[in-house]
């Protein structure tokens, strides 16, 4: 896998943590895993446009991916909560923040079944869920690519 692909599925990876609801006690803090299904360059040839500052090519992915989410907490009752508050707060989220964040896409596919992690004092139960997402990542420059910013007059041919 390429770097901008690489940097794609990290930034989906972003994306979603970043939508999750926050985290309240009794719940543990939801662990986020992004299996790509297809990566494609988007534009011609993964070339998207120019940017005008720093000037320099923007080139694009567009990721299909799985997202599994495992919702944790540590009573069965506020896991069932976080699992709700999850899929709401990735559902009903507004096209607009949804499009600004790259994610294109976004279905909920199914919710696993509980599960419980760990004994004694530290058990916990879970819940994964499943959801599929279409992502578009446009990576602009860092710095101005090859620009020639001057030009000598005076340059002396010899």
């Amino acid at each position: 896998m390429d770097a901008i692909s690489t940097e794609a599925v990290n930034a989906l990876q972003l994306a979603i943590t970043g939508l999750l609801p926050p985290v309240a006690a009794p719940v543990l803090p939801s662990v986020v895993h992004i299996y790509p299904t297809q990566i494609a360059t988007t534009g011609i040839g993964g070339f998207v446009g120019i940017n005008q500052n720093p000037i320099g090519e923007i080139k694009g992915r567009r990721v299909s991916a799985k997202v599994l989410i495992d919702v944790r907490a540590t009573t069965a009752e506020a896991l069932d909560t976080a699992v709700s508050n999850t899929a709401v707060a990735l559902l009903a989220a507004d096209r607009a923040t949804l499009t600004q964040q790259g994610i294109l896409r976004l279905a909920l596919g199914e919710v696993g079944e509980r599960s419980v992690v760990g004994a004694g004092a530290d058990v916990t139960v879970q819940k994964r869920m499943t959801f599929s997402a279409l992502f578009e990542f446009l990576k602009l420059p860092a710095d101005g690519e090859g620009v020639i910013r001057q030009i000598p007059i005076n340059i002396n041919a010899q």
